[in-house]
């Protein structure tokens, strides 16, 4: 093993297997503190309402020099973990042996670049489905893809429902009078307008899989 040890650290000068990379000391030190992307992604979580777990250990990897990984986020709705490649470029091949080492094992992860941050809702959303896709996880895409149908339609349900709601009760209590039809028609054409915008909605997540924004 020592044999591997060929290369220095670039922060202490101690042996190190990885090319212009760090030592496994001075990795773990620097890793150890939170970074602001990874404040960054917590934020993003809390606003999306994604239940996270920081930091932690994923022990008993097959095939894995080390006794355990530490994944920057787990996320236990979707059984899927997230690493925050924040030094990918300084320590790429470190990166690189930890994403080796999720594959081989087979472990959902989902890799967020520094880059992708200021794209994150439409990056985090499609690696989120193709790492569901890809494992088989139907059950929890089907979990997310409602979540996203919810968070993003609740509102036009609530418009739509409401002018149904005042359409009914128009009918109900007046006949059609002459006075109340501007209300029936405008009411009508509130509810059908968010009808066809709840239809593009599921479309665009159901059938489309495609990232919806307002």
């Amino acid at each position: 093993m020592d044999a591997l040890l060929k290369f220095k650290c670039t922060n202490c000068g101690m042996p190190t297997k990885y090319n212009n990379g760090k030592c496994d000391a001075c990795y773990k030190k620097q890793n150890a503190k939170v970074s602001e992307g990874e404040k960054f992604l917590a934020q993003f979580f809390d606003i999306i309402g994604i239940r996270y777990h920081e930091q932690v250990e994923i022990k008993n990897l097959i095939g894995d020099t080390k006794g355990y990984r530490i994944a920057d986020f787990y996320l236990p709705q979707y059984n899927v973990y997230l690493e925050f490649n924040g030094h990918y470029r300084d320590h790429r091949e470190q990166y690189d042996e930890k994403i080796q080492v999720y594959r081989r094992n087979k472990i959902p992860c989902i890799y967020i670049y520094p880059e992708n941050l200021g794209i994150i809702g439409y990056v985090f959303d499609q690696r989120l489905q193709q790492e569901l896709i890809n494992h088989k996880y139907h059950h929890e895409l089907k979990l997310y893809r409602f979540k996203k149908f919810k968070v993003e339609g609740i509102e036009r349900i609530l418009f739509c429902s409401l002018a149904l709601f005042v359409m009914i009760f128009e009918l109900l209590t007046n006949y059609f009078p002459q006075q109340h039809e501007g209300v029936l028609g405008f009411s009508g054409i509130i509810a059908v307008y968010q009808f066809y915008l709840i239809h593009n909605l599921w479309k665009a997540i159901y059938k489309e899989n495609r990232y919806y924004m307002e």
